[in-house]
């Protein structure tokens, strides 16, 4: 990979990650899937907030991921509030 002055920092590191596996056992039989989960998880640290994937796309791409290895099953559901937790509170993210 170009590591010249135009370069994405992201890429760069990303590179940095996949060469490592590339000499590690995790590599060899999922480098697909790996580098698929790695630039994942690289756009959900994006500087914009409006690049980045939303909490709905990660879950559905994990349960994707998840059902190729039969982890998704009837508890897969997603807890949105602990039972003692008031439903009419509301998080609000600034930035």
């Amino acid at each position: 990979m170009d590591r010249g002055e135009n370069s994405n920092p992201i890429d760069i590191h990303l590179s940095t990650f996949v060469d490592g596996c590339r000499r590690s056992l995790i590599w060899k039989d999922n480098n697909a899937e790996l580098l698929q989960c790695m630039k994942f998880a690289c756009s959900c640290v994006l500087s914009s907030p409006k690049e980045r994937p939303t909490v709905f796309e990660v879950y559905q791409l994990l349960r994707a991921v998840g059902e190729k290895y039969h982890f998704s099953a009837a508890d897969d559901e997603l807890t949105m509030q602990p039972q003692n937790a008031n439903p009419e509170d509301e998080l609000i993210v600034a930035n």
